[in-house]
């Protein structure tokens, strides 16, 4: 899936070996999670501007500094439109683009600093 923001585009791809983690209470599938995800980054503006952008720079970067980097954020799971309170997504972002490895449904806030949106 293409994303794009402003004059920015780059490749979104939610492999179907994604890891999902939700609480022993929550009996979702995990095709729910990479739905929520995708319906997430086709909603969320703030979300798109920071992926494509990092996408962007590490495009156009020389050396080391184009190696990919991995990135989470911390959001309500009301914004996924799941149950829980938290959820917790990680991607890996290089220069061809976006690819979401995991998402975590969480009962309380992390202890870890994230990026939050």
């Amino acid at each position: 899936m293409k994303i794009r923001y402003e004059n920015r585009a780059c490749e979104l791809s939610i492999p179907a070996d994604m890891r999902f983690c939700a609480p022993a209470h929550c009996d979702l599938a995990a095709d729910t999670g990479r739905y929520a995800v995708r319906r997430l980054f086709t909603r969320c503006a703030a979300l798109r501007d920071d992926c494509t952008a990092l996408s962007w720079r590490l495009r156009v970067a020389s050396g080391r500094a184009r190696k990919g980097r991995r990135v989470r954020y911390l959001l309500r799971a009301a914004m996924l439109e799941l149950p829980g309170t938290w959820a917790r997504i990680t991607v890996a972002v290089d220069a061809a683009g976006i690819t979401v490895q995991r998402l975590e449904l969480l009962d309380a806030l992390p202890e870890s600093s994230f990026r939050t949106i």
